[in-house]
């Protein structure tokens, strides 16, 4: 068995030893996807579920789906070489019956079934600290992802509508095996009104950001990059700035072993060091990714703390104009995986006084 696998095994082992569980049952695309190290066989998009079942007791571990749905992972999925025993089922049947694989008292399962205790709050932190082949992973997924971003960036021109800024990025995220999850497009004007500009047919006159989440392997990566076709609009200057300076505060104080609550307060005092003290308040401003693409959000209550290998992803907005990487925050700083070295960069400062690049406006 594979190492990244047995580690996860242990980790849902011990939470069944406290809990008294006799198995675990993992039903939500999310928990699939990290207990089998990277496997997320789904057919429809639109639910968290995968069409699998992965369960998990003292000594074993099995995935369970129908007939068609086990041929499938045959073919496409290394299950059996990471220690998985493959059990089929009709389609009609239904999830698993616990008892089958030996449980005789109780069972736990991320999602809420008959005969089986709700843990899904307690499985998703373990997580939250990912394993060092989920890093090399998670490195390239950022790296594809940012570098189809900044590809699109420099393709788009005035007169595209943000539908076809859209559709280009999905074209060249699916083509490189990442599949979109969040695609967010403001052309010129419409920047400023809106924080979650879902692609419209606005036509693109001057200036563009785009903002993208895709997944693979079950992992998610985000960033955002901003174009402008000729000068920078002094306004959107002034806000894009801010919006960097902000970003690069949250990066800084995301440490290992910060509680999030810190590095949330962190970027609220760069909002009013930038002379924007109200913005924070109209959105979000991230928080911690990995296996969704925020496993949470940051707030001032937050009582979570930054582990060691964990993703976050911050995206301060200052009157509809964001800054947006993906990081895992390592021993030795924040490693931005999204970030190619292929892109204009700012040197900002964060409120401990360390330095970090954030990626400036594309001029054209």
């Amino acid at each position: 068995m594979e190492r990244e696998v047995q580690n996860k095994l242990e980790k849902v082992r011990r939470l069944m030893l406290e809990r008294g569980l006799d198995a675990m049952l993992l039903v939500e695309r999310s928990n699939f996807a990290w207990i089998t190290g990277g496997e997320a066989p789904s057919v429809d998009e639109t639910t968290g579920r995968v069409a699998a079942c992965a369960v998990v007791t003292e000594d074993s571990a099995y995935v369970a789906a129908d007939e068609a749905e086990i041929a499938r992972l045959n073919q496409n999925s290394c299950l059996e070489q990471k220690g998985f025993k493959l059990i089929s089922r009709s389609w009609y049947e239904g999830l698993p019956d616990p008892d089958s694989f030996g449980a005789r008292n109780a069972v736990g399962a991320d999602v809420l079934m008959s005969g089986a205790i709700y843990y899904g709050d307690e499985v998703a932190p373990l997580r939250f600290k990912l394993e060092p082949e989920e890093i090399d992973r998670y490195r390239w997924l950022g790296g594809q992802l940012g570098k189809a971003l900044e590809e699109v960036a420099r393709c788009v021109e005035p007169g595209m509508t943000e539908h076809k800024i859209s559709s280009l990025l999905a074209v060249r995220l699916v083509d490189s095996g990442i599949a979109p999850r969040v695609t967010l497009i403001a052309t010129d004007g419409r920047n400023t009104s809106n924080s979650q500009p879902t692609p419209t047919y606005s036509r693109m006159e001057k200036y563009a950001m785009l903002t993208v989440a895709g997944s693979r392997w079950g992992l998610s990566a985000s960033a955002t990059r901003m174009v402008c076709i000729g000068p920078i609009p002094d306004h959107i200057r002034a806000w894009h700035d801010a919006a960097i300076r902000i970003e690069a505060a949250a990066i800084c104080a995301t440490r290992p072993g910060q509680p999030v609550s810190k590095c949330f307060d962190a970027a609220v005092r760069a909002y009013e060091d930038v002379g924007y003290p109200d913005e924070w308040k109209k959105h979000h401003l991230g928080g911690a990714t990995g296996y969704l693409v925020r496993d949470y959000l940051a707030t001032g209550s937050s009582q979570e703390t930054v582990l060691e290998n964990q993703a976050f992803a911050w995206n301060p907005i200052v009157h509809g104009i964001r800054s947006e990487d993906t990081i895992i925050a390592t021993k030795d700083g924040p490693d931005i995986i999204t970030q190619t070295g292929n892109w204009p960069m700012r040197s900002m400062q964060g409120n401990d006084g360390s330095e970090i690049a954030r990626p400036d406006i594309l001029v054209r």
